[in-house]
């Protein structure tokens, strides 16, 4: 029996902005190692032309593999890499005293903030699922997602909470 797949792959704006910039950089190193080789200067030009080779092979690889699923069972995100550095281990989780789900921000461990999907548990426990690359509109369907599909997995209500600018003060406010 073959499980219900729920795969988002990344569309936010400053992943796909910083993605074309840095394919742009590897293939210009790619040209510039062919310009090199083409004026004689073959091992230099050789080097350049193989590393931006491996580094437009890496991010091709990195694009693929990252994403969020989501099935019957749990979520899982895959790693978030940068070149060789992980930024996010990958991330596993389950439904079981799923209580409640907030769109925020986390703190990265290199000190900046980054959009998150806040999971609440019935035991006081929480998780976040980095979603700095996906888009505004994706995000609201994850949660949706997660929120029926944990639903249907708990049988009972998993709320949605919103965040809402009060006075200088976020308050949570269950989402209509």
């Amino acid at each position: 029996m073959e499980e219900n797949k729920r795969i988002y792959r990344p569309k936010g704006r400053g992943y796909i902005i910083s993605l074309s910039v840095s394919m742009l950089i590897f293939s210009a190193l790619i040209v510039g190692g062919i310009v090199m080789i083409s004026f004689n200067y073959a091992i230099a030009g050789a080097i350049i032309l193989c590393l931006g080779a491996i580094a437009v092979a890496w991010e091709i690889i990195e694009v693929y593999l990252y994403k969020l699923v989501l099935t019957e069972s749990g979520i899982n995100l895959s790693e978030n890499r940068l070149l060789a550095s992980i930024r996010q281990e990958r991330v596993t989780l389950s439904y079981d005293g799923l209580c409640e789900i907030k769109f925020t921000s986390a703190m990265g461990e290199n000190g900046k903030t980054v959009p998150a999907i806040a999971l609440f548990y019935s035991d006081g426990i929480f998780r976040f699922l980095n979603v700095n690359r996906f888009n505004t509109r994706q995000i609201e369907c994850i949660m949706s997602d997660i929120k029926r599909l944990a639903e249907a997995k708990i049988g009972r209500e998993v709320s949605i909470l919103s965040f809402k600018k009060k006075g200088g003060y976020a308050i949570l406010y269950p989402k209509e």
